[in-house]
């Protein structure tokens, strides 16, 4: 199992926050990230490098960027 963490910036929805969790790849982000802050963008990390940054866009479809 690998560490990741997602990291939530300040946003109007609420404070800045860290989630680190273990999975055996990053795809369990999707779901942390929808139960935690459905309405925020994310950066999910694995240790010091960042893999990506998440969004929520239109009809609940995730979008993701460098």
């Amino acid at each position: 199992m690998t560490i990741f963490t997602l990291r939530f910036p300040e946003h109007r929805h609420g404070p800045a926050k860290d989630i680190q969790f273990e999975a055996v790849d990053p795809g369990a982000a999707f779901l942390l990230a929808q139960r935690e802050a459905p309405e925020r963008p994310a950066e999910l990390w694995e240790g010091t490098r960042k893999i990506c940054t998440l969004t929520q866009g239109a009809g609940g479809v995730w979008q993701l960027s460098a």
